[in-house]
């Protein structure tokens, strides 16, 4: 897995039925992305993957099946299955459930760099896992279509 801007272009990882692909960020992007990852689950059968809290907010976009995820400071609130989410910042783990095969990309914010995308305070994210289109509107609406 690549975190910073290395002379390498292309990281790739491959399990039996998984692949990650990464690439070193542009320069420009620094101190606002702090990684940009591509996956494919090749799997038919879901998968549970319990997620570490990061310093910084996880953009995702899945293509195929989307996952199912839930988040453990807040039991209470079930579970969503949403094909493009984004997580704010997490006291605790939360879990994602592949439902199929899919692939995905995710964009991993910097707290500044989730500010200036998303144009609200941090607070309004903490420990809540929201649709695309719930936090950036008609925006988030064209971005998915032109991503699709």
């Amino acid at each position: 897995m690549t975190h910073a801007v290395s002379n390498r272009p292309l990281v790739h990882l491959r399990a039996v039925e998984f692949e990650q692909v990464s690439r070193a960020l542009h320069p420009a992007l620094l101190g606002q992305v702090l990684k940009l990852d591509g996956y494919v689950d090749h799997g038919a059968d879901p998968v549970l993957r319990r997620e570490l809290p990061l310093v910084g907010t996880p953009v995702i976009f899945t293509f195929g099946s989307p996952f199912r995820v839930s988040n453990a400071v807040k039991p209470d609130v079930p579970s969503l299955t949403l094909p493009h989410f984004v997580a704010g910042l997490h006291e605790s783990w939360t879990t994602t459930q592949s439902t199929g095969a899919s692939w995905l990309m995710q964009l991993d914010l910097t707290p500044i760099g989730a500010m200036s995308v998303f144009g609200m305070p941090l607070q309004a994210l903490s420990n809540r896992i929201v649709s695309i289109e719930d936090v950036l509107g008609r925006d988030g609406r064209q971005l998915i279509s032109n991503l699709e």
